[in-house]
């Protein structure tokens, strides 16, 4: 894998990570009944329980994150071997927030106090000579 490859491999298993998050989130966080509130006395034996059905939603959910955290941490070596050859601190930065945290240009443009158009050019720029 070329450089340019292996970091925008490594920021879309990031973001798909960021999103199955969330998704476990909106299944009711880690997927375990949670007390009281996931019982239901009145359903019936053999009918479809809204309540398990979010388990079992969170369980394959459980099973994607996994193998999304198994993805990036055979990409983590080959990521850091390549920003660690990085001169630049501003190049850095914008690299691993953009590349390695998933962050939108804007994100890093507001914590580095820049403008987004220069974060992207930074970012361009090494992408160019990154090959």
């Amino acid at each position: 894998m070329t450089n340019k490859e292996v970091l925008t491999a490594y920021r879309a298993a990031m973001i798909d990570l960021q999103e199955l998050m969330a998704a476990l989130e909106r299944t009711g966080g880690s997927g375990t009944p949670r007390g009281l509130t996931a019982a239901q006395l009145d359903a019936m034996p053999g009918t479809n329980n809204a309540a398990a059905a979010a388990l079992q939603a969170a369980e394959g959910i459980l099973e994607r994150i996994g193998r999304k955290r198994d993805e990036l941490a055979a990409l983590t070596g080959p990521v850091f071997e390549v920003i660690s050859r990085i001169g630049d601190p501003k190049t850095f930065m914008v690299i691993r927030g953009y590349y390695l945290q998933a962050e939108t240009d804007a994100d890093i443009a507001r914590s580095m106090c820049m403008s987004r158009c220069r974060i992207n050019q930074i970012r361009n720029q090494y992408m160019a000579q990154a090959g």
